[in-house]
């Protein structure tokens, strides 16, 4: 005799185990998204710190143009940026 069942059953357990699992997985990344945790604006400045002898005039963080910064130079020479 053959018995199919307990293979079956055995299978359903695990299903149902990480099903679980990987509900409760699901609704933390949800709730951490809805609370803003993961929003990536909350990951950038909201302000721009040079280094010293530049001064930070102006910068933009844009989804489809990237970074943009507008410095200006107080060192006192000519630097070329490549």
């Amino acid at each position: 005799m053959v018995f199919f069942g307990k293979r079956g059953q055995a299978a359903m357990e695990f299903l149902v185990t990480y099903g679980w699992a990987f509900l409760v997985v699901l609704v933390m990344v949800g709730a951490l998204a809805y609370f803003g945790v993961l929003n990536p604006q909350n990951l950038v400045s909201d302000r721009c710190i040079a280094p010293p002898g530049f001064s930070c005039e102006d910068y933009q963080v844009s989804a489809t143009s990237g970074v943009t910064v507008k410095l200006k130079n107080g060192l006192g020479f000519t630097m070329y940026v490549m």
